[in-house]
């Protein structure tokens, strides 16, 4: 279809390049000779590779009707061949076995793509100086996201921070009149919405705690309440389910996390490089 055509971003770059500023053509050429490379790439890495500043990038993006670098990169992800343009990676009753693995291959390599694709570099960094920092850090999720908030403390006590779960509604009343200012408070759900984890969230809001979620939904009550957003990709999995491949993105997003940490940490505690292996062999 012409409108198809018309949307990609190659087709884009090539009819704007004539009315481009010296500076963006810059960026356009670094882009067209590292093709899918660039993906890799953050805003201040293309800025220095290129020799222009970080606005040059976003006004880049802009030339091409993007609202920035992650929606530039996005589009161009979307258009590469080993998405296939497809959409939806939802297994039907009907599929084969064959079908169904591949299904679960794709769908989860897709989510956890987009989700890297479109992640808040700062944001990340933001977080992983405030665990750095934090010695005692709460955690909320329940149901399915209960096992992403286990994992993350699993994860997080290696580093020697001491992190609290909280995963049934009796427990997230019992903590809700202790929040206080400057706590360090972490909210998992894929929706954003889910109630318990909404209640909890405008206590801790309302003491001045510390609001870190890890959501699909940006624009949900949670995103909105939160002071720092780490979000996450999904689709549908199989009937209703359209969680599964996001927790997979959020077990990823974790695991950056703790890296960071980890990272940091060591920088900061004699010793603690060389007794890392024994932290963390069981």
């Amino acid at each position: 279809m012409e409108n198809e055509n018309r949307a990609g971003w190659e087709f884009l770059l090539h009819q704007a390049y004539k009315e481009m500023s010296s500076q963006e053509r810059k960026v356009a050429n670094l882009v067209l000779e590292k093709g899918s490379d660039i993906l890799t790439y953050s805003i201040h890495s293309i800025a220095e590779e290129s020799d222009v500043s970080e606005a040059t990038v976003v006004r880049f993006c802009h030339t091409l009707g993007y609202s920035g670098l992650k929606e530039f990169k996005i589009q161009f992800f979307s258009e590469s061949p080993a998405t296939m343009r497809r959409k939806s990676y939802k297994t039907q009753w009907g599929d084969s076995d064959d079908t169904i693995v591949k299904n679960v291959y794709l769908g989860a390599r897709n989510a956890i793509d987009l989700t890297f694709l479109s992640l808040d570099q700062q944001s990340l960094t933001k977080v992983a100086d405030l665990f750095a920092k934090k010695l005692n850090i709460d955690m909320y999720g329940v149901g399915g996201s209960a096992p992403i908030a286990q994992y993350a403390r699993h994860q997080l006590q290696k580093l020697g921070l001491r992190v609290n779960v909280y995963s049934d509604i009796h427990g997230q009343h019992r903590t809700m009149p202790q929040f206080a200012e400057g706590d360090l408070v972490v909210a998992i759900s894929c929706s954003g919405e889910t109630k318990e984890i909404i209640e909890a969230m405008l206590h801790a809001k309302s003491a001045k705690s510390i609001i870190i979620a890890i959501t699909d939904k940006v624009q949900s009550t949670l995103g909105r309440l939160a002071d720092h957003s780490l979000v996450s990709f999904g689709g549908p999995f199989f009937c209703n389910d359209v969680n599964a491949y996001s927790r997979l993105s959020q077990l990823a997003i974790v695991d950056a996390l703790f890296l960071e940490v980890a990272i940091r940490v060591a920088k900061d505690r004699d010793g603690f490089q060389e007794n890392f292996a024994v932290r963390t062999r069981y």
